[in-house]
């Protein structure tokens, strides 16, 4: 019964794997992430409250290093279940800047699990604010006398709504989260146009993104694990970005994994396991093209579980 059931489960997700690929295109505005797998929460809310802790995790992102005013993202996650109940909550502070724009993302999550199919499902809405920043003084234009090249910092700022849906086993997980589903509008007014009797207004809109996510994790013997992963994301009007991972856990402490990008990028992480509360990943970044191969993007983690009952926790988790 149990080869029956490995095989099942290995069935739907090699499907699930290969239909991703099958969605229609789409494309993204928010922050990328390379270790996905290792940091769920940050990608989708009703990940609160999985690691049965409370979890928190700081992370650094700097991409396309070569390049002036390319993304650079920080962020701050915390989440835990609520002791005795179904209900789990979260917090995410992030903030990313690219060229002139600088944005700060401040949520907060609820999410309700229960138990389902042998494993646990989780549902969970994210709500928040985002106040971004344009310093239209750091862009270098090449007519420097035309009032509408002059000004210096607006801000404007939105409310945001996210939803997410998480299934997991202790091998198996399968995610779905939808963002930005108020579709934020931020509303500049440049002032540097009233000069010439008016003002130089414009929008930078949010679009709602969907979120794939599955991954499964095979026991190739005692202290050899293989986890495949597959993370889409589409939206309207761009094209899909698939990205996917294998990973191998070494002796319960060490992952070691490679992630390919239909962006063009490919990628090796490192995780380090290093107690059964404290974790530490990097990842490294380059471009296959050879217009962009020079570009490259490191990121770090350093996450830990706060278990004030237990003294023990389960090391690793998988998922």
């Amino acid at each position: 019964m149990k080869r029956t059931n490995t095989h099942n489960t290995m069935k739907f997700f090699l499907i699930g794997m290969i239909s991703l690929y099958t969605l229609v295109g789409f494309s993204q505005q928010d922050p990328i992430f390379s270790q996905y797998m290792f940091n769920p929460f940050v990608v989708n809310p009703a990940y609160a409250g999985s690691r049965d802790a409370v979890s928190t995790v700081l992370l650094y992102r700097t991409q396309w290093i070569s390049m002036n005013g390319a993304p650079t993202t920080g962020s701050l996650s915390m989440h835990a279940p609520v002791k005795a109940t179904r209900m789990a909550w979260g917090i995410n502070v992030m903030t990313d800047q690219i060229g002139p724009t600088s944005t700060t993302f401040i949520q907060g999550t609820y999410a309700y699990r229960l138990r389902f199919l042998g494993g646990r499902l989780a549902m969970a809405l994210r709500g928040g604010y985002f106040t971004s920043v344009y310093d239209k003084s750091t862009l270098d234009f090449g007519d420097e006398t035309d009032v509408k090249n002059q000004g210096g910092v607006t801000r404007a700022g939105v409310p945001n709504f996210d939803f997410g849906l998480y299934y997991h086993t202790p091998t198996f997980f399968l995610g779905f989260a939808s963002t930005h589903l108020n579709q934020p509008s931020f509303k500049f007014s440049d002032q540097s146009g009233a000069l010439n009797g008016g003002t130089n207004n414009f929008e930078i809109n949010l679009k709602p993104h969907l979120i794939l996510s599955s991954g499964f994790v095979f026991n190739l013997s005692e202290g050899l694990k293989l986890k495949p992963s597959v993370y889409a994301k589409v939206m309207q009007n761009a094209p899909l970005n698939v990205d996917v991972n294998i990973s191998v856990l070494i002796k319960k402490r060490v992952w070691v994994g490679t992630s390919f990008s239909s962006d063009g990028s490919l990628a090796g992480m490192l995780e380090l396991n290093a107690t059964d509360f404290l974790r530490i990943g990097y990842a490294y970044d380059i471009w296959l093209k050879p217009s962009v191969q020079k570009l490259q993007t490191h990121e770090i983690f350093i996450g830990y579980d706060f278990r004030f009952s237990k003294k023990t926790t389960e090391s690793p988790k998988y998922l």
